[in-house]
């Protein structure tokens, strides 16, 4: 290339310089091991039928049980691939190697190709995914009642058709008002008023018909609902994070943030309503009002006239701290609070949101806020050095220790050690405030069988028992709408 040849790489490469292979020089197409396969694919020819090893576009390679009588070149026509017994493929072949023993050979597709895609469809697509989900329903149309099956999807109907109706309104609003913080509100709330009496009535008479289930039917019940009701559901986060479980775990801290929210998020209407419907159903209602029972309790060993220590188990959003932060008038003494979650996004989302509002106050309260990134495991069996010396000497002489949501995932044996344990961390006149749901029948079915989110919930017999081997008699208090249930204890 002369100097006035010059190209310029500005545009694009210069082709004279592209470099080519380091190593493995011949290019083969993709190949798939028919291991790889829900169902091996077979050679047809000459009336007998061979398993094939592997196969790529442009060939393949094939076993056989007796030697092969084939030679290297011969051309072979009318050669049919078929995939679980249908006929996949024809055309013709030309042999391209034969092993020693006759019993293995490879062969050059002569013409066309062989579309592994294709064959990818009807082995995973078609053969596992359409035929399994086929066999399931065939299943569950036999062992599920029919009645309790005809109310699920009228629970889905009822959610297309609201759906439909909000997108049309949507659609209509060429100037987006809907968009606005306020009437978004409005219109979630009055939608709701209408449609949700029919929806939960549904859903509590599923909660009732679904009691004499057993385990296998009980699988194949919640593998039909959430099937059907998540196609809509998914629209909501709340939702959408309880069924997919992006944590890790369900119930994650920002599925609680969404549910105390004073506002609604999401880019439709419909997306807005799923939130407003998670707040407003009977068990929405109780986690902000469980909340608010938390929050009385820092209100009152706040108030005591000397420095405390509070610990939060499971902090995930801290929605009860950030409203303590925010609206007490004067904090005279410093406030040690820990904050305790094995989700190290929760104690980021958390961390930041009270330090916000601590800086929105203006006058630097005495509030130290002290994040731990501890599982429940490691406070009640620490390892000996650094988990040991946080739990045995940091940990200790609290004022409050409170949990919100943790017991709902507990076994009632591990919740009791974890109630001692706990208590076993107060100082004098210390208080321990432990919550736990209680089955609404119009919420826990919804929660449990269309969003897969499994929750223990206890009576009073039940907490009661959780505290047990206290050393004092513990109380049994609860929320304002009455689902939610506290063991509550005093160090004397």
């Amino acid at each position: 290339m002369t100097e006035s040849e010059t190209q310029s790489t500005v545009n694009g490469a210069v082709h004279a310089v592209l470099n080519g292979a380091s190593s493995k020089f011949r290019f083969r197409s993709d190949r798939l091991n028919s291991s790889e396969l829900n169902y091996v694919p077979h050679c047809h020819f000459d009336g007998s039928d061979f398993l094939i090893v592997n196969m790529s576009s442009t060939g393949m390679a094939i076993e056989s049980e007796k030697p092969l009588s084939l030679r290297v070149g011969e051309l072979l026509d009318g050669v049919q691939i078929s995939h679980n017994q249908q006929l996949f493929w024809t055309g013709s072949i030309e042999v391209s190697s034969v092993g020693e023993d006759k019993l293995t050979a490879g062969f050059r597709v002569v013409a066309g190709h062989i579309s592994l895609a294709e064959l990818n469809f009807r082995d995973e697509f078609l053969e596992y995914r359409l035929g399994e989900y086929l066999i399931r329903r065939n299943e569950q149309a036999t062992n599920l009642p029919q009645g309790w099956q005809a109310d699920v999807a009228q629970l889905h109907s009822m959610l297309c058709e609201v759906h439909a109706i909000l997108d049309s309104y949507e659609n209509s609003d060429r100037e987006n008002r809907w968009r606005d913080v306020d009437l978004s509100h409005r219109l979630c709330a009055a939608t709701f008023k209408m449609w949700s009496p029919q929806f939960l009535e549904i859903a509590a008479h599923l909660d009732a018909s679904s009691e004499s289930f057993d385990a296998d039917a009980k699988e194949l019940a919640m593998n039909f609902s959430q099937k059907l009701l998540m196609r809509e559901l998914c629209h909501g986060e709340i939702q959408r994070r309880a069924y997919e479980k992006p944590q890790g775990y369900a119930g994650d801290f920002r599925m609680m943030e969404l549910t105390q929210a004073t506002h609604l998020e999401g880019e439709t209407l419909y997306q807005r309503f799923l939130q407003y419907f998670s707040q407003e159903m009977s068990l929405g209602k109780t986690v902000r009002a469980r909340s608010e029972v938390a929050f009385d309790a820092i209100i009152d060993v706040a108030s005591k006239n000397r420095p405390i220590k509070i610990v939060s188990l499971a902090a995930g959003p801290a929605m009860e701290l950030r409203k303590f932060v925010r609206e007490a008038k004067t904090i005279n003494h410093k406030i040690d609070i820990y904050l305790l979650d094995q989700d190290e996004d929760a104690l980021r989302n958390c961390l930041d949101a009270l330090n916000k509002i601590c800086a929105e106050r203006g006058d630097n309260p005495p509030i130290e806020l002290h994040c731990l990134h501890f599982s429940l495991r490691q406070l009640i069996s620490p390892k000996k050095g650094a988990e040991s010396e946080l739990v045995n000497q940091v940990l200790q002489n609290v004022d409050l220790v409170y949990s919100m949501g943790l017991f709902d995932y507990l076994p009632q044996p591990l919740a009791q050690r974890t109630v001692n344990e706990l208590f076993g961390m107060l100082n004098n006149e210390g208080s321990l405030l432990i919550g736990n749901l209680v089955r609404a029948s119009d919420s826990s079915w919804l929660i449990e069988y269309a969003t897969a989110w499994h929750l223990i919930y206890r009576n009073e017999e039940h907490i009661r028992d959780m505290g047990s081997a206290l050393p004092v008699q513990p109380q049994v208090l609860t929320d304002s709408t009455g689902r939610c249930l506290f063991l509550h204890a005093t160090n004397p």
